[in-house]
């Protein structure tokens, strides 16, 4: 972490625990995120718009960009080659 001010990651909780390697907190954070159903099972255009705004809120989190350098939270977990943050957050849908 040298060179790394965390306190520029503290409005950003998924980037703050990348950054402290808080896998914890990071697991409880990607844990509280909405599921998104099976496209296969989307037959109508209210639940088509209803599984958009879900995928919406979850990309708000794990897509995050308003931290130094508009790094992304997988952005940040390979930078710093964690390999276990950048793992759970590709498992979670992140881009």
């Amino acid at each position: 972490m040298a060179g790394i001010v965390v306190s520029k990651y503290d409005h950003s909780p998924v980037h703050k625990a990348i950054v402290t390697r808080d896998y914890a907190g990071l697991r409880r954070i990607l844990a509280g995120l909405p599921r998104l159903c099976d496209p296969a099972e989307i037959r109508t255009e209210s639940a088509s718009l209803a599984e958009e705004e879900e995928a919406d809120a979850i990309a708000a989190v794990i897509d995050r960009r308003d931290v130094r350098n508009r790094e992304t939270p997988l952005h940040l977990a390979v930078k710093l080659g964690d390999q276990t943050a950048t793992k759970m957050l590709m498992v979670a849908g992140a881009d």
